[in-house]
């Protein structure tokens, strides 16, 4: 997706070089003009002196008698210069020479204006007029050097765009700091999405633009919505497995007791579906247990969520003498919901509470991806029966206490968040259990199945 700021600033820095390039080009452009009107008046002056001075003697041959002296007169090659023609005869400005200018004679009436490269290279802005005097066509050219006033623009242009680009830049500093600090709000509440999304803070600050302080709250508003109906959701939930588990415990009596002994297929079908639904009421109060009374969100972290979870496993198999030992070694937090590294890792630790001898090793690590290792002491399990481990309502012995949910439910976590969970044989004799996730991986990705 794309950034606003990088778009806005985009937008524009583009827009100030179109607007900085426009006036530059339209300044000069002006300046050019005005210069050239300035020296094309002139040059019409020159041509009224020469019309007014121009006499023809008796032979009809002409002449010019200026009155005084002109620039006309100056040495060769200055740069003022006359092209007359009447009729054959031609009459040149002393200036040119032995040059001329390669210019066309005009009729009475016309006007024109044009450039041309005069002697030395120079460039010569010329107007040409066509008159009628006593009967004679006249067609007067005058012309100029302009190539220091082009030099002179072209210094006016340069000295010009480098202001402008002087200017650019202090728009652009001055555009960046009050963008960056009308944008401020929005980087606190980026921040504190971040924050959200590792289960930090249950709201988002609401000192934001008046353009989305609606939507801000908005996203407050569900946030506490949703909150509140996961937390009577689960409280619901768990209330409803403990108002179960007495009655529950009454039919499965029943179902053991002396009066089904004349039944026998009666009894069957009590037993599985009590079994069955016992079953399903664990999980959810073992669900509850590990979960504690958590915000939804929240992410896991195991400096301050696994110590607590091992010492009330060990305290819960405190008659067997279990020893759980924690080995962590990563960076930064997991990208997990609490909840459900909580109850991966307790089903885990706790199939190994039941298992094992006196000792359980449970590693994690994050390099990068979250690794999670559980090996127990115990008697492990055959090569041919770990694939039937993490199946619902398996169990390989039935001798141990449990409803073979413990890993079928690890299973089902590990799923969620497209991880690996393969089981072998630890160093210590018992089973060993690995789980691989995913970097950056969240349970959003995928949609549970419970």
């Amino acid at each position: 997706m794309r950034s606003l700021k990088k778009t806005l600033g985009l937008g524009l820095l583009v827009s100030l070089i179109a607007i900085v390039l426009l006036q530059w080009w339209l300044v000069s452009f002006t300046f050019r003009e005005i210069t050239e009107n300035y020296v094309t008046s002139r040059l019409q002056g020159d041509v009224d002196m020469l019309l007014s001075a121009i006499t023809f003697d008796q032979d009809g041959q002409a002449l010019i008698e200026l009155k005084q002296q002109t620039y006309f007169d100056d040495k060769p090659f200055s740069g003022h210069y006359y092209h007359i023609e009447i009729g054959d005869q031609i009459l040149r400005s002393a200036t040119l020479w032995d040059q001329d200018l390669n210019v066309e004679a005009i009729t009475m009436g016309q006007r024109r204006q044009q450039r041309l490269a005069g002697p030395l290279n120079q460039e010569l802005l010329v107007l040409s007029e066509g008159f009628r005097k006593q009967d004679h066509a006249i067609s007067i050219s005058v012309a100029e050097d302009i190539s220091a006033l082009q030099a002179e623009i072209a210094d006016f242009q340069t000295r010009y765009l480098i202001f402008s680009g002087i200017l650019l830049l202090m728009l652009l500093a001055f555009q960046y700091l009050l963008m960056r600090q009308t944008l401020a709000p929005l980087h606190g509440i980026q921040h504190d999405m971040k924050k959200l999304a590792r289960g930090e803070i249950r709201a988002v600050r609401e000192s934001a633009p008046s353009e989305i302080l609606p939507l801000v709250r908005e996203v407050n508003r569900l946030l506490m919505l949703l909150n509140q109906r996961v937390e009577r959701s689960r409280r619901m939930v768990g209330n409803l497995a403990h108002a179960l588990k007495t009655p529950l415990s009454v039919l499965r009596q029943v179902g053991h007791s002396d009066r089904l002994d004349d039944q026998p297929a009666l009894r069957k079908q009590i037993l599985e579906q009590t079994d069955a639904m016992h079953q399903r009421l664990e999980r959810e109060l073992n669900r509850a247990r590990l979960a504690g009374n958590n915000s939804s969100g929240a992410r896991f972290n195991p400096d301050t969520d696994l110590p607590p979870l091992t010492a009330m496993l060990e305290q819960i198999y405190a008659e067997r003498g279990v020893k759980i030992v924690l080995h962590q070694n990563y960076e930064g937090s997991w990208a997990a919901e609490r909840e459900d590294m909580l109850e991966l890792i307790g089903n885990l630790v706790d199939n190994a509470c039941k298992w094992a001898r006196s000792r359980i090793e449970v590693t994690v690590t994050a390099n990068p991806s979250m690794q999670l290792t559980v090996a127990d002491d115990g008697p492990g399990c055959p090569p041919d029966s770990r694939a039937m481990l993490d199946q619902r309502g398996q169990r390989i012995d039935e001798q141990t206490d449990g409803h073979g949910l413990g890993l079928a439910i690890a299973r089902d976590i590990v799923d969620h968040y497209n991880g690996q969970l393969e089981f072998s044989e630890s160093e210590l004799g018992g089973l060993y259990v690995s789980v691989s996730l995913p970097v950056n991986s969240t349970a959003s990705d995928n949609i549970a199945d419970d």
